[in-house]
């Protein structure tokens, strides 16, 4: 079995999304792929969109998976999240904001996204291109 469905395999029994012996069907349910496509990720590897996917969908770094460097989760996730509290992954915007936001390196300016990010109000429309933004005042928001 390659190393990375090795590590797949052991995250996921940590985070109790595998709690039998057969963790090639439980994964393929879960993922909502064939079991064609996961035998085929234990003989070569995660595919790279796999690897994105099992991140968005379980908090488990994809770089992790590959390579088995730290950290083994992504931001301040906790394992048992998921199915203990019933709470949706990540979103793959949300990932890539946490991201971008780690790669801030000034405190200040983190501490600004953060205002900014609590002074937004949403207006709900129909869809994403048609939402409405917009930064309330300092003055506002005293």
């Amino acid at each position: 079995m390659h190393e990375t469905t090795k590590r797949l395999y052991s995250v996921l029994r940590e985070i109790d999304v595998i709690k039998s012996d057969r963790e090639q069907s439980e994964l393929a349910k879960f993922l909502n792929k064939s079991p064609q496509v996961i035998n085929n990720w234990e003989d070569r590897g995660i595919s790279d969109n796999g690897l994105l996917e099992i991140q968005s969908k379980t908090g488990c770094s994809a770089t992790w998976i590959r390579s088995g460097k730290a950290p083994k989760f992504i931001g301040d996730y906790v394992p048992s999240t998921i199915n203990k509290l019933g709470l949706e992954p990540l979103s793959d915007l949300e990932i890539k904001l946490l991201d971008a936001f780690r790669h801030v390196s000034l405190p200040e300016d983190k501490l600004e996204i953060i205002g900014y990010v609590k002074g937004i109000t949403h207006t709900k429309q129909k869809n994403m291109s048609d939402l409405s933004i917009s930064k309330k005042t300092k003055k506002a928001a005293a």
